[in-house]
Parts: C-alpha cells; structure tokens; sequence
C-alpha cells in the first residue's frame, strides 16, 4: 500500500499510509481543499533528510517546511510505522492517548507499527516522535469529514453545538482540535477552563520557577506593644 506521506531525520523514519483500498465516498460540488501536514523541529539539531507527500506538486511534496499535505479522512483506518536508524527506544505521544492504542513495539522498543482511526472526529490532530524519551519532532495533520461540506456544513454545525454548550464540543473533540481565542464569558465551563490552563501550562510552571528561584527577601518593621519588664533593649526613638 503506498504511503500518503513520509518523513525521514538523522534518527528516525516515519512512514504513514492507508491499511487497505477504502476511500471515502465524497459529496458532489464540494470545494476542494488542501490537506494539512506540518513538520515541527523539537530536538534543536534535528535534520529533515527526506520528506515526501502524496497528492501534492514535486516542489512542495519534499520541503519540509511546506503545511500543505494529503487528505485525511474520518473513520478511516491509517498505518503508521516508525522506525529508529540506531539503538534507541521510540515512542509516539498524542493529546487523545486512545489514538494510539493500536500502534505496538518491537525490537525493544526500536520499531513502532499499528493503525491510527480518528473516528467521527475531525480537525487537527498533532503527534509527538521521542526517542530515548526525548523529543525528535511533531507532526500535525488534519482530519476532514468525507459527508459533510468541511469548510460550510460541519463549521456551522459546531458553531451551533458551541452557541448551546461550548465544554460539549471540546470534550467530543479530544482528539483533535480547533483554533481559536480566549475571551471573557459570564460563566465558563470547567472543560473550557481546563482547555485554556493547559494551553498556558508550560508558560505558567516557567513563571512559578522563576520565582521560586529568584524569591525577594526583605524586613519590615512593625511595632508592637510590650509591657516595661519585657523589653531588653530600649528604642532610641
């Protein structure tokens, strides 16, 4: 089966495909719209040594800075293997960790392979690469309804779920994720505020080690009444 895209570094190689002939049946008259894949450096030295992408122009499908990619569909059932080029022990991290229930190891850790389906969720959805335990790099792809209009249909149809209870829609939506901005509301629900702390956690635990680190000490003078036979050393004020 060939592969929808491929991403190869200095340590690892990632190939990602369909596991059988199965395509979506696709709406007539629906707008086309491109796939997404963006490639993040997480470990500083990092090399992107080949990358490919299916369904995509030649000057674009090997740039690993390019965001655009292949199409990924709900309900479909993804093969994902991974491979590390030396001795070293991989794992793959995502947000929903039901997403990768189904991918297993073999040679102690060394190889990675198994399905990825998103189910009825769509949207972005990232996936982190470690190695040793240490962060290689992330993927981010996005996932598309094959019966709805993504771009008019599905979009109106989550505005209108988040218009009657917003911490519904994220809950669904754990495994992949929409963009967006944080604003004021009379009374937020513990989903909403959870999605926003853990937006800003990294941020939040640097600023309270900075402090903790860097504590401000100084002495302040209060005074307070004593009665004569208990006061040892008399104020020259």
């Amino acid at each position: 089966m060939e592969a929808l895209f491929t991403v190869e570094t200095d340590r690892v190689y990632l190939s990602w495909g369909p596991a059988r002939n199965k395509t979506p049946a696709l709406l007539a008259g629906q707008v086309f719209v491109p796939g997404r894949l963006v490639l993040r450096r997480l470990r500083e030295d990092v090399q992107f040594l080949r990358v490919w992408r299916s369904s995509v122009p030649d000057a674009a499908a090997q740039d690993p800075e390019q965001t655009i990619g292949p199409l990924l569909f709900e309900q479909i059932d993804y093969k994902l293997y991974l491979c590390a080029k030396e001795a070293g022990c991989l794992s793959i991290l995502h947000r929903d960790p039901l997403i990768t229930r189904d991918v297993s190891s073999e040679e102690g850790g060394r190889i990675l392979h198994g399905y990825v389906n998103f189910g009825s969720q769509v949207g972005r959805s990232e996936f982190t690469i470690l190695v040793d335990g240490r962060s290689e790099f992330s993927f981010e792809v996005e996932i598309f309804p094959a019966k709805l209009d993504y771009m008019t249909d599905y979009q109106q149809i989550l505005a209108e779920v988040q218009d009657i209870l917003t911490g519904l829609a994220l809950g669904y939506l754990r495994a992949t994720f929409q963009l967006g901005l944080g604003y004021r509301v009379p009374q937020p629900t513990h989903v909403e505020w959870l999605s926003l702390l853990r937006h800003v956690m990294d941020e939040l635990e640097r600023a309270l080690r900075y402090i903790a680190a860097r504590p401000v000490r100084g002495l302040n003078r209060e005074p307070v009444m004593a009665r004569v036979e208990k006061v040892k050393r008399v104020d020259s004020s």
